[in-house]
């Protein structure tokens, strides 16, 4: 048939001015019988499988393909471009809106890939495609206006080297030059002088040639670099127009493929560039030819209307396919409008109507046989179940329709001879001699070399088994039988308690051991014993330790390595280590239902399963053995139906053999062999936070992805956008199930994270990135061990937050260094504020010990004046002598008293001046004060009056001291009072406050504003002072000092040049609270809350403890506890049974209330057992009374209760070191005293730290505060908080290195003596006494 056709070929081929020109007589004979035979001869050999999701396409009509460069495969379906990742199809709408117009291109669908952008043609129209923002460009024309083109484009063409080719509507050849972004023009007019309808339909370009090729069939080759022509010249003769309509244009190799199409007529040129020969490769009149594509072998394919063309590189004849033979056996029959060659070898196929197809040589690598190989009709029930090579090189299959024979290698198509039919084959094995041993369920078989077959059983036989002796096992439904060497005897023996229906014996460590319906059986060799491991009675063997005993195969291998096959996993028993190892999905099979086990002669094992094979490399180290598993799917041909227990073969020259239902695989040596493929992986989708983040979308107002993910380089995001995760696609279109990835995020993962992906995409996540900059890798593989591929990139910037910005940073340095600088500045301060202390405590112990000194030694001269003086005056009876007199010693009085006065000054100084009142019941003294001034008045002419209030009450007070006050007070209004002006003073007792007045008033020279505040600081000097009137600068100092002491003050109010008025407010009273503030009134007597629910006791308990105490009563518990929260009693006393709240459960919520935790409680009861004593005390009360009981013994429980809080409280005030467990021995009340103790000693140093300061730091109002440690310490909150600075400045003093003036800063006291006084008010003592 062959010779038939090229001799037709010869004579129908006829050579015409260089150009091959098939007759139309040939070209119907080889469209006939290319048809027919060529459909028939090659159809086995392009298997084509659907692409999965291709659901996900808007349409099955397929229009056109492209790849890009980052090896996505573009599909154009009607007004969509759908990519595809090897998974899943994204879909970018063509908008019509969007597409221009192109008046020159009257083809189909035609695309092409430029710097990430799509230039699509479509009858008169373009469209672009923005591949990194995965969107319809708006307006194709100004983007080319933008390049630089001028005029309208009316064509447009991109070349190898992706420049852009654009005719414009003056008939100018224009190209865009990707190096140098520079329009430049090519041609000034591609149309040929004297024929202007020549239209220009396609431009390529190859090396440094450029070929325009026309409408007419005229090729015009111009040099690129000069843009010289060359030459011109047809390649075919169209001088009827037939294919005008469309052509486009190929180069492969030194040719030039033209396809040409006309209506319902199609042409395909190839012409040759070094020749300048041509040949219509194919010529056909009754349908359309579509698209061209090429593989890197030269081989191409042509897309029609009837179906499919192929031809090798080179040749002239080609085969046709009119039918798309699938994986799943049927075939189709369809228009096919495009085809695509991608980088990795693989052959797309575009439909009109049936969607999308693949090809790849490696998915047909186990050869498929099925049912009409072996005669049978599809509802035929078939299944294989073993094999059997012959010694003349020929294949046995056994099957449940019988034996069949075939030719080696197989052929698609020959059939199987059928050798015994109506017959289940169960088992084959060629002996030591040749013979073939045919288990059947109808008996057993013998082939012998000749071919001839005998029939020697009729019993059903399931397996024969030879053993290194010879002997020949039977294994039928009845048991064991062994062979007698003399076939012509024709006798079995059989072999006692040996198991019934055997599927398979091998020999393994010098013994016999197979698998029956009954289990795993073990004999020797002979056959004489046989044990059954997994009955009862018998020790188990390691390698018989599976949790699943279901045993379908079993394989010694040539390592002496027993191979275990169950429903449930393999298991393989290392011999030499004596380890037992389980393979199952999650270490890698493919499935876990094992059918069989061979091994190869590379010493590598294969394994069927119900759902694919998997190949297992064992490589064998100190430690034991591992696995390499490499599974093999429908993707590489592979029957999808399950394999058959044991139909398994190995043939050293034809490869694997392996059964199944409704056919076999046949795996050939040379496909056995792994391809390796490069695998340039894709980001295909990026999430944060899990929720996936499109090219365009706004979060938080910003924009994430500028380009889609595939097309970004870098990534930046926020520090609080850093859980994400990135997709990634291996585009493995081959076999998606052997798709590996490894990946790591460089600064993260110190080695490569690994993972196998059936679908052929994988996912990385990543959570809680610090900010910084980080490289994400991945790279892909087809088996996880070579990776030829290459590595994809995306820089990932999470940037810092602002206040961990670099400029963040350097604002840090500065503010650093300028904190640095203030800090110095502090110190040196602090310095000098502490020399300046020291300097000035110097100066004021230098000024106190003067004034000491001086005071001393006038004292004496002054009692020399004064007591003879005194003495004088009681002899003096001349009363004019006399009056002289006692003006002198009233001012020698007032001189003693001055030097007395700074005596007092030096007390103050120390701490040592305290408070001595005395009663007194009128204010004679301050009447005899005023007349000791009236000469001092008369001399300066001043006006003096005084007002004393002349009534009797009972007063307390410091005579000395309000002496002290009333002398400074008129000393220096009289000092500042001028000649003629005028000095009052006046004195009241308020009775109802027990509060004495005293106002001293002058006309004198007054006090400036600004000094008003500052006048009462020791040895300060108002500027009013001149030369005779100036003073020491203590008087006022301690006019205010004294006030205070007696729990008073001092005010001014003063206008220069109008006088002065100080106004003095001393407490008089018996009991004066001297503090400056008080905090609260405490009742003498204590508060006790009665919680009874019983009305007649609860009376009686009133009736007899109101006469001690202020009582509270309360008729249930519930209601005890809120009075014992609004009132805060000093005790309760409460019954023990009660309704709503019993006497427990009060306690208990006592102790757990911060306000009320520390009230001592009694518990009565009428409950004697021990078990009532223990709930009661565990309910945290502090006493426990028994009814009836002695109302006097309750009174005294009560009164020892309350001494005792009172002598804890005492323990505070006398002791230097506190013990908190001494003052209360309540788990609440003392994690409250070290919250109060860690909040004074936190802000030691701090003088301005306040009660409202200290409340807010214990999260407590003031009241609360001020009960709660008056309760605990009978300290309020401003005592308590100088009690524990004292206690501190006690420890302190201990160390001689610090002065008194350090130890008063660290403890907050802005004023020495006020530190001073404090600390002996405290301790009896000064800070300097407490040193010695």
């Amino acid at each position: 048939m062959t010779k038939l056709l090229f001799k037709f070929l010869r004579q129908g081929l006829k050579k015409e001015n260089g150009i091959l020109k098939l007759s139309v007589h040939g070209c119907f004979f080889l469209c006939t019988i290319f048809f027919s035979f060529s459909s028939n001869v090659f159809s086995q050999d392009l298997l084509f499988s659907p692409i999965e999701n291709r659901h996900q396409l808007n349409e099955e009509k397929i229009r056109n393909f492209i790849e890009l460069p980052d090896g996505r495969i573009g599909v154009f379906t009607e007004g969509m471009l759908n990519l595809y990742d090897g998974a899943d199809f994204k879909t970018i709408q063509i908008d019509d809106d969007n597409s221009a117009p192109l008046i020159s291109y009257k083809g189909f669908h035609h695309s092409y890939v430029e710097n990430n952008r799509i230039w699509f043609k479509y009858k008169g129209k373009i469209s672009l495609i923005n591949v990194s923002k995965e969107k319809s460009e708006a307006d194709p024309i100004k983007i080319l206006h933008f390049l630089g083109f001028k005029g309208t484009p009316v064509d447009l063409f991109v070349d190898e080297k992706k420049d852009i080719w654009v005719v414009n509507d003056l008939g100018a050849l224009l190209c865009y030059q990707q190096d140098s972004k520079k329009v430049a023009c090519f041609l000034k007019r591609i149309f040929i002088k004297g024929s202007p309808e020549e239209l220009l339909y396609d431009l390529v370009t190859d090396q440094q040639k450029v070929y325009l090729i026309y409408k007419s069939g005229l090729i015009r080759c111009f040099d690129r670099l000069t843009s010289k022509e060359i030459y011109k010249l047809f390649i075919v003769r169209d001088d009827l127009g037939d294919f005008n309509d469309w052509n486009h244009t190929t180069v492969v190799g030194k040719y030039l493929y033209v396809v040409r199409s006309g209506m319902r007529k199609g042409q395909l040129i190839r012409y040759d560039t070094q020749t300048r020969q041509s040949i219509v490769l194919l010529q056909t009149h009754t349908y359309w030819l579509n698209t061209f594509a090429a593989n890197k072998n030269g081989d191409f394919f042509i897309s029609c209307s009837k179906g499919l063309w192929y031809f090798r590189c080179g040749s002239t004849f080609g085969s046709f396919y009119p039918e798309l033979n699938l994986t799943e056996k049927n075939k189709i029959k369809t228009e096919v409008s495009t085809v695509l060659f991608d980088y990795q070898g693989g052959l797309w196929i575009g439909t009109l109507n049936k969607g999308i197809y693949y090809h790849h040589q490696d998915r047909s690598r186990f050869k498929y046989y099925q049912k009409s190989n072996f005669n049978l009709k599809d509802n035929d029930e078939f299944q294989i179940n073993c094999f059997e090579e012959t010694g003349d090189g020929k294949l046995l299959i056994g099957t449940n329709q019988g034996l069949y024979i075939a030719e080696l290698p197989l052929n698609h198509t020959k059939s199987f001879k059928v050798l015994l039919s109506d017959l289940h084959c169960h088992s084959l094995l060629k002996d030591s001699t040749g013979q073939i041993w045919i288990s059947t369920n109808k008996g057993l078989y013998v082939c012998g070399s000749n071919g001839f077959i005998k029939q020697y059983t009729k019993q059903s036989t399931s397996c024969v088994y030879q053993t290194s002796p010879g002997e020949i096992l039977v294994c039928t439904d009845t048991g064991i039988f062994k062979w007698n060497k003399s076939l012509e005897s024709f006798g079995m023996s059989f072999l006692i308690n040996s198991p019934a229906d055997v599927f398979q014996i091998t020999q393994w460590n010098h013994q016999l051991i197979g698998i029956s319906d009954n289990g795993p059986f073990m004999m020797n060799i002979a056959g004489d014993k046989i044990i059954m491991p997994l009955a009862k009675g018998h020790k188990r063997m390691a390698m018989f330790s599976q949790k699943n005993h279901k045993y379908s195969c079993l394989l010694s291998d040539s390592n002496q390595d027993l191979w275990l096959g169950t429903y449930n996993g393999l298991t393989i028993w290392d011999h030499k280590n004596q380890k037992l190892y389980e393979l199952n999905t999650d270490k890698g099979l493919v499935n876990n239902s094992i059918k069989a086990i061979v091994e190869d002669i590379d010493r590598s094992f294969w394994v069927t399963t119900s759902r694919g094979v998997s190949h297992i490399i064992t490589k064998r180290a100190a430690s034991g053995l591992t696995f390499r598993i490499i599974n093999y799917d429908k993707f590489t041909g592979v029957l999808e139906y399950p394999f058959t227990d044991r139909a398994a073969l190995i043939s050293s020259k034809n490869g694997l053999f392996i059964g199944g239902i409704d056919g076999m695989n046949n795996l050939k040596r040379n496909d056995a062999r792994e391809n390796q493929y490069a695998l340039n992986p894709i980001l295909f989708s990026f999430k944060l936070f899990g929720k996936n983040v499109t090219s365009g979308q706004e979060i938080n107002k910003e924009i994430v992805l500028k380009n889609a993910i595939t097309s970004t380089d870098t990534l930046r995001l926020k520090h609080d956008q850093n859980f994400f995760s990135i997709g990634f696609s291996g585009l493995n279109y081959i076999n998606e199930s052997h798709t590996y990835f490894r990946y790591k995020l460089e600064h993260i993962d110190r080695n490569w994270r690994r993972e196998n992906s059936a679908p052929g995409v994988g996912e990385a996540s990543y959570t809680n990135i610090a900010p910084g900059q980080y490289i994400f890798m991945v790279q892909a593989s087809s088996d996880g061990l070579h990776w030829p591929g290459r590595v994809k990139n995306l820089l990932i910037i999470i940037e810092p937050p602002i206040w961990n910005t670099i400029l963040a940073k350097v604002l840090y340095l500065v503010l650093l260094c300028v904190g640095i600088a203030l800090i110095s500045k502090a110190i040196i301060k602090h310095n000098t504020s502490i020399r300046k202390k020291q300097q000035d405590y110097a100066i004021e112990r230098a000024k106190s010990d003067f004034i000491t000194n001086m005071s001393h030694e006038l004292r004496t001269p002054l009692t020399l004046i004064i007591t003879p003086l005194k003495s004088l005056l009681a002899r003096v009876e001349d009363q004019k002598i006399k009056k002289e007199l006692l003006q002198i010693s009233s001012s020698s009085d007032l001189l003693l008293d001055t030097v007395n006065q700074l005596l007092d000054f030096k007390k103050i100084d120390t701490g040592e001046e305290i408070l001595h009142r005395n009663f007194y019941d009128n204010l004679s003294f301050i009447s005899e004060l005023c007349k000791a001034y009236e000469p001092i008045a008369e001399e300066k002419e001043i006006d003096f009056n005084w007002d004393i209030d002349p009534q009797n009450d009972d007063l307390y007070l410091d005579r000395q001291k309000i002496t002290r006050i009333v002398i400074n007070l008129l000393s220096n209004a009289f000092k500042f009072t001028g000649s003629g002006g005028t000095v009052k003073c006046s004195a009241v007792i308020d009775s109802k406050d027990k509060v004495l007045i005293i106002l001293v008033e002058d006309s004198g020279i007054g006090i400036s504003t600004i000094e008003i505040d500052t006048i009462f600081n020791r040895f300060y000097q108002a500027d009013n002072q001149n030369g005779g009137s100036s003073g020491s600068g203590i008087g006022l100092y301690m006019v205010k000092y004294y006030a205070t002491m007696h729990g008073g003050w001092v005010r001014v109010t003063s206008y220069p040049g109008q006088g002065t008025c100080f106004k003095v407010l001393l407490s008089v009273g018996k009991e004066t609270d001297v503090s400056s503030f008080k905090e609260g009134e405490e009742s003498t007597k204590k508060n006790i809350l009665i919680v009874e629910d019983h009305i007649i006791f609860r009376g009686y308990l009133l009736a007899e403890l109101k006469k001690y105490y202020n009582v509270i009563t309360a008729n249930n518990g519930e209601e005890g506890l809120k009075k014992a929260i609004m009132h805060v009693p000093d005790l309760i006393v409460t019954d023990m049974i009660m309704p709503q709240m019993d006497g427990p459960q009060l306690s208990q919520s006592v102790r757990n209330t911060i306000a009320v935790s520390h009230i001592p409680i009694i518990m009565l009861t009428g409950r004697t057992s021990d078990e009532a004593r223990f709930e009661g005390y565990k309910a945290g009360v502090d006493a426990y009374m028994v009814k009836p009981f002695d109302i006097n013994l309750l009174v005294l429980r009560i009164d020892k209760l309350l001494e005792i809080n009172e002598a804890r409280r005492k323990t505070f005030i006398n002791k230097k070191e506190v013990q908190i467990d001494a003052l209360t021995d309540n788990p609440v009340d003392q994690e409250f005293l070290k919250r109060t103790f860690k909040c004074v000693l936190d802000n030691l140093s701090n003088s301005d730290y306040t009660v409202e300061k200290f409340s807010e730091d214990m999260n407590m109002d003031r009241t609360g505060l001020y009960r709660k440690l008056m309760a605990l310490t009978d300290h309020s909150p401003t005592n308590f908080i100088r009690t524990i600075r004292l206690k501190k400045a006690a420890e302190l003093l201990l160390d001689k290195k610090l002065t008194i003036a350090d130890v008063s800063d660290q403890v907050g006291f802005n004023s020495i003596s006020y530190f001073t006084k404090c600390f002996h008010d405290t301790f009896g003592k000064t800070p300097s006494q407490s040193r010695e």
